[in-house]
């Protein structure tokens, strides 16, 4: 095993480490889907050590293993799927579009997927697109006039791609060496002032802030906050035109290009905050784990069946926590690429809202506040009488 050095941060170099949390045997895929029960309780498992740096404010997973993640084809992790994303998305593009004259331009999306960000960029704007991603199916028709996909990692080997904007949405998060990531991304735009490059990440002060524990994830080996994510791209020459909370703060948006002046530096300050909310985490987090294990254990005496509402991070985090319980009977999702497989370790299957009805849940259990109110509405709508209780 090749481990992160946790004397070291990956952001800044600082030698300024604290871990301060530990959680044994997580699932390493959070957003592999497996074909059968017995695969997904034998998926593999890593250990996670989050480490604080004083310097820079960044968190980062000290025992994250380099051996690469195999992001094959099995990896479904697609949002575009829920009303609610559409309408952010959708919105981000147009904005895009209108902001940066994107029209009759090429856009490269680093870990784009099924490529349909990258689509509504394209065919809203009359662009071309070139989309990199080693878990695309090629059996899915996504190549179109608009935009092609390339099976593979974006490297210095595609640097011939001169793109007008690179977009990269939550990827960074996932890259264990994102110095190294962006020099060579640098490399790639060289002198070309005018590419704008846009990247996304969770928002690790809202998940610390407001203890979104389910986000803790083993393929996210960095947790990047606004101070962090900025020290990050200006030390790596870029300069930064946009870094702000989006999608409810459970998102940090940043735009940026290659910097006009190499000596000016981001000289901000972190959170100030920041350091309180990491190291009450532990302590809260706990409170939150044993709330649950009551809650849960009520309803196995009362015998009332539950399903877990989100086949996503959260709810893969949750069940792997608390799948023990009989009273959960399945994973739901509106993706239909995940429908009918399993969770990954906790073994799970995941059904469509439909089967939902077949179940004779009782009780909902919605992973993400945000999608609270289109779940709502698609239960009502299969005239299905549960309740709804969020996270």
């Amino acid at each position: 095993m090749n481990v992160t050095n946790s004397k070291e941060c990956i952001v800044c170099g600082s030698g300024e480490i604290t871990e301060f949390m530990e959680m044994k045997d997580m699932p390493v895929y959070s957003n592999v889907v497996w074909e059968s029960r017995q695969e997904a309780v034998n998926a593999p498992r890593g250990d996670i050590t989050l480490g604080f740096c004083r310097n820079c404010g960044h968190v980062f997973n000290t025992a994250y293993d380099l051996t690469p993640i195999d992001y094959n084809c099995r990896y479904e992790n697609s949002l575009h799927f829920s009303p609610r994303f559409q309408k952010y998305a959708t919105s981000l593009a147009k904005r895009l579009i209108k902001s940066y004259d994107l029209r009759n331009k090429t856009i490269v999306e680093i870990g784009c997927g099924r490529g349909d960000f990258l689509r509504m960029l394209c065919e809203m704007g009359d662009n071309r697109g070139i989309g990199f991603d080693p878990s695309f199916d090629e059996t899915d028709a996504a190549n179109n006039g608009h935009i092609s996909i390339i099976k593979d990692y974006f490297s210095p080997a595609y640097n011939h791609y001169k793109p007008d904007m690179v977009c990269c949405r939550h990827v960074l998060e996932h890259i264990a060496k994102p110095i190294e990531f962006l020099s060579n991304l640098h490399e790639s735009i060289g002198s070309r002032l005018q590419t704008r490059l846009i990247f996304e990440v969770p928002n690790g002060l809202f998940m610390f802030r407001d203890m979104s524990i389910w986000d803790i994830i083993y393929e996210h080996c960095s947790y990047y906050c606004k101070h962090s994510l900025k020290i990050l791209f200006a030390e790596n020459d870029f300069e930064i035109y946009e870094c702000d909370d989006v999608f409810g703060g459970q998102f940090l948006y940043l735009e940026a290009g290659t910097a006009r002046d190499t000596k000016k530096r981001y000289s901000g300050n972190k959170n100030a905050r920041l350091e309180e909310y990491i190291f009450s985490f532990k302590k809260r987090y706990e409170e939150i784990i044993e709330r649950w294990s009551e809650k849960l254990e009520q309803m196995d005496r009362q015998g009332k069946p539950a399903a877990v509402w989100g086949a996503g991070s959260k709810g893969i985090t949750f069940l792997n926590f608390f799948g023990q319980h009989n009273c959960i009977e399945a994973a739901v999702d509106i993706n239909p690429y995940k429908q009918g497989k399993f969770i990954s370790c906790s073994g799970h299957k995941i059904i469509s809202p439909k089967e939902l009805t077949e179940t004779g849940v009782e009780r909902v259990i919605v992973m993400n506040p945000l999608y609270s109110d289109e779940i709502k509405k698609t239960i009502c709508g299969l005239g299905f009488n549960a309740e709804a209780v969020c996270v």
